[in-house]
């Protein structure tokens, strides 16, 4: 069944097309990635048919049953990360403090079989199990949104649209600012999830594993390819073949038209002239349908070094780092060596960025010591751009780099990548991430560096930059330090990997699917089935049972349980500590003796009594 039917859509910026007649249909249920270079429109078409733009013309019919969700650029929330997840269940909300009031049994009835049916009895729970798969554990519930950095920010919106109430999501780049282990959850979470989910990713990793269909956006227009990605991308490459093939036979008809044309426009063949210029009009209609590629925006590129680099890059010795009395990580050791490509692997939080900064000279470690060989130049490649002026043109942003680059040398290579002549005179701030992102790969390209420090280089890149660029990477045959959660990115460039876990620090010389998999980087679904005894026994009497008071009672049971696992879990670590264990042990006989007491209860509710 069809949720979603875009229809003749166009949309135009100041007279240059973003869209044009664009049509398409979603099903229920479907997985659909959006693709196309950047600059194609993808996030335009999300912002039209999440109603937060207006469509130059054409029409988006939702299904009446159906409600969109999209992640929003709303930054002035007041209240607390769990309030902010509650937004949307006010009507929930309104229910429970009523069931709470003193009413009929006929009116409680109603109100408890309306809540059920409006998903009253497993909504928090949902939110609860969203905010911690995306990184967000209880200590952050209550904190106010307002203090939030700017990342989880992003992450909490993500949270919102996938514990809401959506049935069709839209996802504009939803891994980024996620690292490896939330973004194998968010895998698992869309996979399993009923709802219509139409997303756009630079991962390749990702999109293969996610999507049933391809929605491609290229030269103003769609092509919706019902195929997973790798069969899509081969119907690509065929289509493209086919199309250049039959482009040059059209080229050589309309050579063929136009000169019979000029020759004979004022002679005695003047209705063959007027049959062939209807055949050229023909032809032009033909063409239009043909398959159109967009070219690439990131061109393909070399790093090259100016100097040869010593044996040693870059040796890292007893390191700790970390803010004040907040150490992240302790006892850091590590060398990156001539032509070796290392990535830093880690959850988000464990101080991969700040590791950075302090081999920059950007942050000051706590202990310990960063050497950096000699004759090595670094060139870096800030997740934030900060090493980008804002208020530099693009032209006087790439002047700077050398005074041996003049207009000529900059305008060369920057239209390969996709910048035109009128966009040298665009400010920085203005650019999008992508387009900052091809004028950093710029400046590396001329700085000449010979140790490359990357933190998440394909954040704002579409999947063919990522690919140039793991290309230009793998034949760079300087040094590369890489921080990157883009796991198609990182496999087969890597010799080596800095992993940074809840233990410890690693180096590891195995693939990215084996390190991932033996540091605990992977999203290990917990087993949610509840205990026996908290099984659900209302009985088919003719009592009245609320099943409201019955859910909360086994949510506190529950959370009794928890804190027991965690006790039982401390007493085995602290065997040889009689006072601490002690402590531990009254602690359990206490909520032991409660757990039984809430389980007495519980069975009361379930069979009406109370």
């Amino acid at each position: 069944m069809s949720v979603l039917n875009v229809n003749n859509l166009s949309k135009s910026y100041a007279d240059r097309p973003i869209l044009d007649n664009v049509s398409f249909t979603v099903d229920k249920g479907v997985k659909a990635a959006l693709l196309g270079q950047n600059g194609s429109g993808k996030s335009t078409l999300l912002n039209i048919i999440a109603g937060e733009i207006p469509q130059d013309d054409g029409e988006v019919i939702i299904a009446g049953t159906c409600k969109v969700s999209s992640l929003t650029q709303e930054d002035r929330w007041e209240g607390t990360v769990f309030d902010f997840m509650l937004d949307e269940y006010s009507d929930l909300m309104d229910m429970e403090r009523q069931m709470q009031r003193e009413i009929s049994p006929e009116a409680l009835d109603r109100l408890m079989i309306d809540y059920e049916k409006n998903g009253g009895y497993n909504y928090k729970a949902n939110i609860k199990m969203v905010l911690k798969g995306l990184g967000f554990e209880e200590i952050y519930w209550n904190a106010e949104y307002r203090n939030l950095s700017g990342g989880q920010k992003v992450r909490l919106k993500l949270a919102k649209v996938l514990a809401g109430k959506g049935n069709i999501l839209l996802l504009d780049e939803p891994t980024n600012h996620l690292d490896i282990k939330m973004i194998t959850w968010l895998e698992n979470f869309i996979r399993n999830t009923p709802k219509t989910v139409i997303f756009v990713s630079h991962d390749r990793r990702f999109v293969r594993n996610l999507a049933d269909e391809i929605l491609y956006l290229s030269v103003n227009k769609i092509k919706h390819i019902k195929l997973g990605y790798d069969d899509f991308k081969r119907y690509l490459n065929t289509e493209i073949k086919k199309s250049e093939k039959q482009r040059k036979l059209i080229n050589n008809k309309r050579a063929e038209l136009e000169e019979f044309v000029r020759k004979y426009r004022a002679g005695v063949k003047s209705k063959q002239v007027t049959v062939r210029e209807k055949m050229l009009e023909n032809i032009k209609k033909e063409e239009d349908e043909l398959f159109a590629n967009e070219k690439s925006s990131t061109a393909f590129f070399r790093f090259e070094k100016n100097t040869s680099e010593n044996d040693e890059v870059l040796n890292v010795s007893q390191l700790t780092i970390g803010y004040g009395d907040n150490i992240l990580k302790s006892n850091v050791n590590f060398s990156i060596y001539k032509g070796e490509k290392v990535a830093l692997i880690g959850l988000n939080g464990t101080g991969k960025s700040t590791l950075l900064k302090i081999i920059m000279g950007e942050h000051k470690q706590i202990s310990g010591a960063i050497n950096i060989g000699n004759k090595v130049k670094i060139g870096y490649l800030d997740q934030n751009f900060s090493g980008l002026n804002k208020q530099n043109t693009v032209m006087e942003e790439l002047l700077e780099i050398s005074t041996a680059l003049n207009q000529n040398d900059i305008l060369n290579i920057t239209s390969r990548f996709g910048f035109s002549a009128d966009d040298m005179d665009k400010r920085i701030h203005v650019l999008s991430g992508g387009e900052k992102t091809r004028v950093c790969l710029i400046k590396l390209i001329f700085a000449g560096a010979n140790f490359l420090i990357m933190d998440e280089p394909t954040n704002h890149l579409d999947i063919d930059g990522v690919e140039e660029l793991k290309s230009a990477l793998q034949e760079f045959n300087g040094a590369a330090f890489i921080v990157s959660h883009d796991r198609f990115f990182l496999d087969g460039i890597i010799d080596k990997a800095v992993v940074f876990n809840n233990k410890g620090v690693f180096v590891d010389n195995s693939s990215v699917d084996e390190i991932i998999s033996r540091y605990a980087l992977i999203y290990d679904e917990v087993n949610t089935k509840k205990n026996d005894k908290r099984k659900d026994i209302i009985n088919n009497s003719n009592k009245r049972v609320n099943k409201f008071k019955v859910n909360e009672k086994e949510k506190i049971i529950f959370d009794i349980e928890s804190r027991l696992e965690e006790l039982y879990s401390e007493r085995n670590k602290n065997l040889t500590d009689w006072k601490k264990l002690d402590e531990i042990n009254k602690n359990i006989d206490y909520l032991e003796e409660d757990l039984i007491y809430k389980y007495d209860e519980l069975e009361k509710l379930q069979k009406g009594e109370v």
